[in-house]
This record gives C-alpha cells, sequence and structure tokens, in this order.
C-alpha cells in the first residue's frame, strides 16, 4: 500500500503491528521506479503496473520520524531487542537506579530524556541505541 510514514505509521501503531500483511517492518521502501514510499514490494507489485525491483530499492523512510535514510543491508531492530533484554537483565547500581539524561539519537537526530544505563539509552522516537548524552547533569527521577 502506498503510504507516507505518518499515515502508515500511526495507522500501524494504533494496529498493534508495524508494516503490511506481508512484513512486519518499522520502514517503507522507496521505490525508485516511480518514487512513491511502500510497505513492502509485494504491497508495490499489487497497486501499480510494473513490479519493484527489491534489490535497487536505495532509500528508506522510518516510520517512527519518517527520516529518509540510505537502505541497509543489516536490520538493526534484531540488535536492538538483544540490548533491550541485555539492558532488563543488567541492573544498575543503588545510585544510577533512578538517574535520567538527555540523549540525542544519531540515527533519526531526535532529543529525549530517558533512564540512565551503562550498557546504552534508547531513543524514545526511533527506539535506536546509536545515541549520546546531550549535555546538561544526571538528575536522579525523585529530584525532578
Amino acid at each position: 500500500m502506498a503510504a507516507t510514514a505518518r499515515e502508515d505509521g500511526v495507522r500501524s501503531l494504533e494496529l498493534g503491528q508495524r508494516g503490511c500483511k506481508h512484513y512486519d517492518g518499522g520502514c517503507l521502501l522507496k521505490a525508485p521506479c516511480c518514487d512513491k514510499l511502500y510497505t513492502c514490494r509485494l504491497c508495490h507489485d499489487n497497486i501499480e503496473d510494473h513490479q519493484l525491483d527489491r534489490f535497487k530499492v536505495k532509500e528508506v523512510q522510518c516510520v517512527n520520524c519518517e527520516k529518509i535514510q540510505h537502505a541497509q543491508q543489516t536490520y538493526m531492530t534484531r540488535d536492538w531487542r538483544q540490548l533491550d533484554n541485555e539492558v532488563a537483565q543488567t541492573p544498575m547500581p543503588l545510585e544510577y537506579q533512578n538517574v535520567t539524561v538527555d540523549i540525542l539519537c544519531n540515527d533519526c537526530n531526535g532529543r529525549s530524556t530517558v533512564q540512565f544505563h551503562i550498557l546504552g539509552m534508547k531513543c524514545k522516537i526511533c527506539d535506536s541505541y546509536n545515541t549520546a548524552q546531550a549535555g546538561g547533569r544526571r538528575v536522579p527521577v525523585d529530584q525532578q
């Protein structure tokens, strides 16, 4: 189905799923043949009068932050889920348990305030761990 990231992403999140009936993905493919955004090549092929060559797709759009970026061979969501599990299983020392920090995401350029963790801080916008502390001091949650 052709869609903008906002239309597709918001609708999918409301349904509790991402992507389409063919794939569970967090991005839209930018079809180089017609310059339209689709959830997958099968959705494209069902609507258009031509086929999408998936190997020619060079750009994707994130459904969370709407940033268009280069298509990658690696799928980072699996890595972020593994890091989610590691963070959940790694308790922080008492003095850091309620500390929040401001972060800047290197993937979507978003800023957010998150709980500090030594293994990484997850972007609230695109769910990436490719983040850096954006300065400011760490503030315990109970002192905010």
